[in-house]
């Protein structure tokens, strides 16, 4: 993996979990622009980012899952990473 690449996964990362200066927003977005390997990884980092969040929100809320909806929950992630 190349560096700027692995700068702009760590970027897409921490996007996720606060503000991006106005410079890494810039750094980011113009390397999305070019790299479609990086544009990929940022889709499925925001699937996953997503599908935890449901999980997540599921368990606070004190449900139990079914094992069918358990399943289909696992079945929804496998997709969704894999395109």
């Amino acid at each position: 993996m190349k560096h700027a690449c692995r700068e702009v996964s760590r970027l897409a990362s921490d996007a996720l979990e606060r503000e991006l200066s106005l410079w890494e927003k810039l750094r980011l977005h113009v390397h999305l622009l070019l790299c479609i390997n990086c544009r990929n990884y940022r889709v499925s980092l925001h699937r996953l980012h997503e599908t935890l969040a449901r999980i997540r929100a599921a368990q606070s809320r004190e449900l139990k899952l079914t094992e069918e909806q358990r399943e289909k929950l696992l079945a929804e992630l496998e997709q969704r990473l894999g395109g």
